[in-house]
Parts: C-alpha cells; sequence; structure tokens
C-alpha cells in the first residue's frame, strides 16, 4: 500500500507537469500568425502576450494557464479521493500531496518537455535551449492558490495590484506577491476556510505549513525565473507597465 501511494503521489507531479506543459501562450500567438519567442521579452507567458498581442489575449493566456494548475489538482484530488483517501481515512495532512500536482504544473510551464529535448538535442548547451523555455509560472501558481483557497488567490490578486501601482513593475510585484503569499495562510483561520471542493474544513498548523512551503517553493521558482528582471530593475532599465 506504501509502495501504491507514493506511486500515486508521483503520478500528480506528472499529470501536473505534462499539462504545465501545454503553452496556450505560444499556441494562441501561432494563431495570430506571431512567433512570440522573437519579440518582445521572447517569452510566451502572458505579460509577453499582452505588449505583442493586446491585453485581452494577454489576459486570456494568462487566465488559462491559471486554469491548467487548476485543472491538475482537481484530477488529482479525484485521484485521491478514490484511492488513497480510502486507506488512508481522516488523515487531512496527506490530503496535501494532491497539490503537488499544482508544483507539477508550474515546473512544466516554466520548464516544459520541449526545454528537456532542447538540452540533449543541444548537449547541455542551456544559452541554446533558452528559446524553449515556458513562461515564468505566475499564473500558473495563482492558478494553484485558487486551487487551495480562493480566498488566499484573492486576497494575493489584491496585494498584486497595489504592489504594481506602487512600483509599476510586474516582474516584481508578481515577485513579492509570491513570497507574500506563502504567509497568508497563517491569518487566523476565521479569514481563510480551506476549500475542499464544498466542505469546509479546518487545517491544523501541519496541514498550513505544507501549503506554506509549497507555495514558498513556487515563489523561488519565480523568483529564478525573474533574475534577469530583478537586474534590470537595479540597473533601471527594466520596463514599466505605465
Amino acid at each position: 500500500m506504501l509502495t501504491a501511494t507514493i506511486f500515486i503521489i508521483l503520478s500528480f507531479v506528472i499529470i501536473g507537469y505534462l499539462l504545465g506543459s501545454i503553452l496556450f501562450g505560444s499556441i494562441i500567438s501561432k494563431i495570430f500568425k506571431v512567433n512570440v519567442r522573437r519579440v518582445g521579452s521572447h517569452n510566451v507567458g502572458g505579460t509577453n502576450i499582452s505588449r505583442v498581442l493586446g491585453k485581452k489575449v494577454g489576459i486570456l493566456v494568462m487566465f488559462v494557464d491559471a486554469v491548467k494548475s487548476c485543472l491538475a489538482v482537481v484530477i488529482a484530488w479525484v485521484i485521491f479521493k478514490y484511492s488513497i483517501h480510502n486507506w488512508y481515512v481522516g488523515n487531512t495532512t496527506l490530503q496535501t500531496t494532491i497539490y503537488l500536482a499544482g508544483i507539477g504544473t508550474v515546473i512544466g510551464h516554466c520548464f516544459p518537455i520541449t526545454y528537456l529535448i532542447a538540452i540533449f538535442k543541444f548537449k547541455f548547451d542551456l544559452k541554446k535551449c533558452d528559446l524553449y523555455k515556458g513562461g515564468k509560472g505566475v499564473a500558473s501558481t495563482g492558478g494553484l492558490l485558487f486551487a487551495i483557497s480562493p480566498w488566499i488567490a484573492l486576497i494575493a490578486l489584491g496585494i498584486f495590484i497595489i504592489l504594481i501601482l506602487l512600483f509599476k513593475y510586474i516582474s516584481l510585484g508578481s515577485i513579492l506577491t509570491s513570497w507574500l503569499s506563502a504567509f497568508l495562510v497563517w491569518i487566523p483561520k476565521v479569514l481563510f476556510l480551506y476549500l475542499n471542493y464544498g466542505t469546509i474544513i479546518q487545517p491544523d498548523w501541519q496541514f498550513q505549513l505544507i501549503i506554506m512551503i509549497i507555495i514558498i517553493y513556487c515563489a523561488i521558482l519565480i523568483t529564478i525565473r525573474h533574475r534577469e528582471n530583478i537586474i534590470r530593475i537595479f540597473s533601471k532599465q527594466e520596463r514599466k507597465i505605465f
């Protein structure tokens, strides 16, 4: 049973990774006959799509990228409910494993299958592989936050908007919001009620700690993917939203 549990948990990550590897920014840009990897910041994320194809298209890309994470968690939850849940009834902490599917989605979005193939194709010449990278994981992480708790996602969105209005940098707002989101889980339970897809549950401190670690992992990944933006911010070369 333990072996089966580990296998199923690993399948959560794989399912999420495969969904994350579907780069809707690239797909939609091809519909508009634009190679988004050759224009703007060369990124397939919603921000670059907004600058190249317009805000409406950019928002659409952000939305579907967020849906990827939610869908991955829902699929993992269904598998969990009809397998692991039957073996460990009442184990709330173990339920956090379904969110590994969300982490898999964020990883897949940032470093899709095409990027892994390129690494072997170009014999680990990472500079040549850059054009095969995905987005920067912000929207996908937002989708994961929504799957964990819509309340966290909505407040994180509010923080994101405030930070952008203050600093005028989407990249900085994305990084700071991702880190701040990790600490939102510790706000009193009266403000954050975790939704178990219809049933409100009161998580214990272990549940909250694991969720915090999951969000921190995504924040680290987002920060790494924005390292060039960080350099440009300090050198005052980063493009402002306004």
